[in-house]
């Protein structure tokens, strides 16, 4: 049986963690931690090490930004999923920018939660493995093709 993905919520706004948490709880995977923004969340990152940090861009955006930032800094192998509960094309860059791997938007299914730490979890895998040389072993990542016609 595959281990279940540890995740750690991080987000200002406490309602906001408690939505993330039930939503990964159902989704099946084991929530560790949660924490606000800033030092509470570095600490507690530190202490914890989880698979995949699933941080929120609740107000202030900036200190989202930096405490993201901050967690990449601490632990640069753990992916971070970033959600926010507006679909906004400048938050998602600045995300991104940040150094999430991922970004959702709120309110969401459980599967999609699944499938984004599920994704940035394989990406991370496939990064080490190519990093140690033994990307060769996984072969190709397949082939789609499609046939049109009457």
């Amino acid at each position: 049986m595959a281990r279940v993905p540890e995740v750690m919520v991080v987000d200002q706004d406490p309602q906001a963690r408690y939505e993330v948490k039930q939503l990964a709880k159902h989704a099946q995977l084991s929530v560790t931690g949660e924490a606000a923004f800033g030092t509470e969340a570095i600490s507690l990152a530190a202490e914890l090490k989880p698979d995949v940090i699933i941080c929120g861009m609740s107000k202030p955006a900036e200190r989202s930004f930096q405490t993201m930032e901050a967690l990449l800094d601490l632990l640069p192998e753990t992916p971070i999923v970033a959600y926010s509960w507006r679909d906004d094309a400048e938050a998602v860059r600045r995300a991104m920018m940040a150094g999430a791997r991922d970004f959702f938007v709120m309110p969401a299914e459980h599967d999609r939660i699944l499938e984004s730490v599920r994704s940035v979890l394989e990406a991370e895998e496939r990064k080490r493995l190519r990093m140690t040389g033994q990307a060769k072993a996984l072969g190709p990542r397949g082939m789609i093709i499609a046939v049109f016609g009457a």
